[in-house]
């Protein structure tokens, strides 16, 4: 371009083929001498136009060598001149150069920063400070230090250097890591940036991981060094690295097995799952199948539907000449509710689910790979147990009054104290004929209540909670009736509800 890009409001003397303006405003433009782009409010034009522009830093750079390369002329004239004789005269302090005071404030600013400074150089690699807290390493100016040392209290300069190094000084590393890190046949470094380092790799097995800082091998202390140069340090960590060797390959390997028994682990579940969720819907009984056994179905179905009277918060076995019957507790919504069930017939084992609605049969819902005998036997199973289980006739009980001490019944009327009504309630020590508890079950049936229908009294109505509970499990209570929720005293978590079921004689018809 050959107008400058905004309004210059100042313009400093020309050294050189430079000349310094300060503009109005922050401007975008690209640095020949570092080829980056730069917004900034210093900007420095090269050969009198504004076709070539520098940045501010560039510019002190170029002003600097050409002055320190004038200086060093002048010397050299000044030494070909024969010498003068003067006077001695007192010796005075060498004032401090530029780049000498910049580096002092900037110490005072960040303590440490002279360890940067000399792990750099250490190495050959030119550094200088420059304005603003800058560097410029390999004649690549970085940001200005504040902005990237996260506590200037206490900066961690190690993470520093590794950091710069790789970004400011790559090949410098790049040829370290080529000439030194020579540990065995077979190994390769790979250039790690999340990481500011260099891996060392057998095959996909990770030996070290080489930071400008220092190495880390697994299992093994740190070994710190400078290693963007030759040292010691390099045959260390080949000599770490070469006994370790063997059991880092054989850990990876371990892993490699545990992850791949966790991937076929994983995979089977999902085949499992998808093989669950891939279901049919069974509707209709088949004609082919006993009469008696068809009408046994659809009146279960029936009293499931009108005449269930408790629901189980735990699973109830049934055990049966023709298999095991596990119930399972009522899932799913009140629009769209569910009984799952499990039969088990020596070691075969179908799932499946009724659901729950207003048509007789209550449909089935299986797998798609269940066989269509195994799956009609499955459902007239869970029929008729869920039936036997549920519609549980009331028996009438006396509640036994507790014994009240003498002197308080004495001042009780006399229909408090002699005449309690007589409410229905569920058998907790007796249950129906066709159910026998057996296992550890039996000596705990009596501690457990299921969730049951209640008569109240006259007058009585059940609560709004009540009527919910009820209608969560597909039961809808009557007047003058209430739920009550199923709870335990005393029973343990690990005890099964398990029962003998004294199925009807028409059941020998089910495959």
């Amino acid at each position: 371009m050959d107008q400058p890009p905004t309004a210059v409001m100042l313009s400093f003397a020309p050294a050189e083929q430079l000349r310094l303006y300060r503009l109005g405003e922050p401007t975008r433009f690209h640095c020949v001498r570092c080829q980056q782009d730069k917004t900034a409010i210093l900007v420095a034009t090269k050969g009198g136009g504004w076709a070539q522009t520098v940045c501010g830093d560039c510019h002190d750079s170029l002003v600097v060598a050409q002055r320190e390369t004038e200086a060093l002329e002048r010397r050299l004239a000044q030494a070909k001149q024969p010498p003068r004789k003067v006077k001695p005269r007192q010796a005075k302090e060498t004032p401090l150069q530029p780049t000498d005071k910049r580096e002092l404030q900037l110490q005072r600013q960040l303590p440490g920063i002279d360890r940067l400074l000399a792990f750099f150089r250490a190495a050959g690699i030119r550094v200088e400070v420059q304005r603003r807290g800058r560097l410029l390493i390999n004649s690549i100016p970085t940001r200005p230090l504040a902005w990237t040392v996260p506590s200037p209290m206490r900066p961690d300069w190690d993470n520093i250097i590794d950091e710069m190094a790789l970004k400011y000084a790559g090949g410098k590393f790049l040829k370290a890591i080529e000439d030194n890190a020579r540990f065995g046949e077979g190994l390769r470094a790979f250039l790690r940036r999340r990481e500011k380092g260099f891996a060392i790799m057998r095959g996909d097995v990770r030996l070290a991981i080489i930071q400008a800082t220092s190495a880390r091998i697994p299992h093994h202390d740190v070994i710190h060094g400078n290693f963007l140069k030759p040292g010691p340090h390099w045959q260390q960590v080949a000599d770490v690295v070469h006994g370790a060797e063997a059991e880092l390959v054989a850990e990876w390997e371990q892993e490699q097995e545990a992850r791949t028994a966790a991937a076929a682990a994983e995979a089977e579940a999902e085949a499992e799952r998808r093989r669950a969720a891939a279901r049919r819907r069974i509707e209709h009984l088949p004609n082919n199948l006993a009469a008696e056994l068809i009408d046994a179905c659809l009146d279960a179905s029936r009293r499931i539907r009108l005449e269930r009277q408790v629901a189980y918060e735990r699973p109830v076995v049934l055990e049966s000449s023709f298999g095991e019957l596990t119930l399972l507790p009522i899932s799913g919504t009140e629009n769209h509710l569910l009984m799952p069930f499990r039969l088990n017939r020596g070691m075969e084992a179908l799932k499946g689910q009724l659901v729950l609605g207003d048509r007789d049969p209550l449909p089935l819902l299986i797998g798609e790979d269940v066989a269509d005998e195994d799956a009609i036997t499955a459902w007239t199973c869970a029929l008729l147990g869920f039936a036997d289980a549920t519609c549980i006739e009331f028996e009438s009980a006396e509640p036994t009054a507790r014994r009240e001490p003498a002197r308080s019944r004495r001042h009780l009327p006399y229909s408090a104290s002699h005449h309690r009504p007589s409410i229905p309630t569920l058998p907790r020590k007796r249950w129906p004929g066709h159910l026998e508890p057996i296992g550890h079950w039996a000596d705990y049936s009596g501690a457990f209540v299921a969730g049951h229908r209640r008569l109240l009294a006259d007058g009585k109505a059940a609560s709004a909670d009540a009527s919910d509970r009820a209608r969560q499990v597909g039961i809808i209570l009557h007047r003058h009736e209430t739920w009550v929720r199923p709870h335990t005293r005393g029973v343990p978590d690990g005890i099964e509800m398990r029962f003998r079921w004294h199925a009807p004689t028409y059941m020998r018809a089910i495959g």
